[in-house]
């Protein structure tokens, strides 16, 4: 008797969703897409791609570090890809981008394996001067608009940050443009996009001087700093108040409103700054501010982390280095990777990284020499090109 094959298109798609494509590597659902037009929607349809998404950021081989190295001999940036194995050693790099000028990946910690590219402080003129989303794993990219529709105004690009709002299941683009004025001061104007909306323009968010006023926050000097982190539908920068104090100010992405986390008490707020040594970082969905004393013996840093998101509660975690902090490069908190562990590395960029277990409390060394790190980030199938 012949073997009968069965025909995969009469299984019941709830089969096809939840014990066959969902199982398969990212690179293996790209491929598929080409198949044939049902199998490419089915793989683009949004309810696949959130269960997707849900099950892969568990994966360890999903989880891989983003780099940034820049080429002086071509004049370009490179945007890299490196991953931990199971046995603890780093996988060669893959060229995720390459970009000539002043390429800023403005989201460290990518957003569903999305990364936004844009030229920074420039006034929109052109074609090359618009903000570009990027699938680090498909290679799609969609070319947004300019926030001004004029050339002729004065207001420069400061940053753009890419978000996600969980409770419309929407990705959005936050611009914040800056005005430098005759008196040396500056103000501020702030663009929302939403990814896949129905409308292809920018909004203006009605958000105003008073609005910082009444967060304590000093208007003329916010930074929003590159190094940041997206939590809770929501991007966190360490700013400066009116008291020169360190805090978190946070953009709901829902809300599309700011706020402020304060720092805890215990925190040394008065003389860190702008410090290279200051890293916040997520930490098993939290977020995590390194606290360096140099006033210590010389092998201590402390890590606070905001356990309870709601309530404010900081827990204290002290890392206590093998030998002094100093002779083994100031390495500080980069990033988590997908155990839990935090990876450490100096401002310098030494070829030695550290691995630290929060519950053990132990290091492992791994020599690798690594470009710049700008966090992690989990593979996509988050669709950017209309289906052919």
């Amino acid at each position: 008797m012949p073997i009968e094959y069965y025909n995969i298109a009469k299984l019941p798609i709830d089969i096809i969703l939840s014990e066959i494509f969902s199982r398969l590597p990212v690179k293996s659902l790209i491929r598929f897409r080409c198949v044939c037009k049902s199998w490419s929607s089915l793989i683009r349809h949004p309810f696949f791609v959130r269960t997707y998404q849900k099950l892969q950021t568990q994966s360890c081989h999903n989880h891989h570090l983003l780099l940034r190295f820049w080429n002086p001999v071509t004049s370009r940036w490179h945007l890299l890809s490196a991953q931990f194995n199971q046995e603890g050693s780093i996988s060669t790099t893959d060229i995720l981008l390459s970009h000539h000028g002043r390429l800023i990946c403005s989201n460290m910690v990518s957003i569903n394996g999305l990364i936004c590219v844009y030229r920074l402080h420039h006034r929109a003129s052109t074609e090359l001067d618009k903000p570009v989303i990027f699938n680090l794993c498909t290679r799609e990219s969609i070319t947004l608009p300019h926030a001004l529709n004029t050339s002729r105004s004065h207001y420069l690009v400061h940053s753009t940050w890419i978000g996600f709002s969980p409770q419309t299941n929407e990705n959005k683009v936050l611009q914040v443009l800056v005005r430098h004025h005759h008196t040396n001061e500056s103000s501020f104007i702030f663009k929302i996009f939403t990814l896949g909306g129905t409308s292809s323009s920018w909004r203006h968010l009605e958000i105003e001087d008073k609005d910082f006023d009444d967060l304590a926050l000093d208007y003329q000097n916010l930074l929003f700093h590159q190094r940041s982190v997206f939590l809770h539908g929501a991007r966190h920068w360490l700013e400066t108040n009116i008291k020169d104090e360190l805090v978190i100010l946070v953009f709901d992405f829902e809300q599309e409103r700011f706020r402020v986390i304060p720092l805890p008490q215990e925190y040394h707020k008065d003389r860190v700054g702008a410090s290279p040594f200051v890293e916040m970082i997520e930490v098993n969905e939290c977020v995590a501010i390194n606290d360096p004393d140099f006033s210590s013996e010389g092998n201590v840093i402390s890590l606070w982390i905001l356990k309870d998101y709601q309530h404010l509660v900081w827990v204290k975690e002290s890392i206590i280095f093998p030998t002094k902090w100093k002779k083994m490069g100031f390495p500080i908190p980069r990033c988590s990777i997908y155990t839990g562990e935090l990876l450490l590395r100096g401002p310098c960029g030494t070829c030695e990284v550290l691995l630290y277990n929060l519950n053990n409390k132990r290091f492992t060394t791994i020599q690798y020499s690594m470009p710049q790190i700008l966090g992690s980030y989990h593979e996509s199938i988050i669709p950017l090109a209309a289906s052919p």
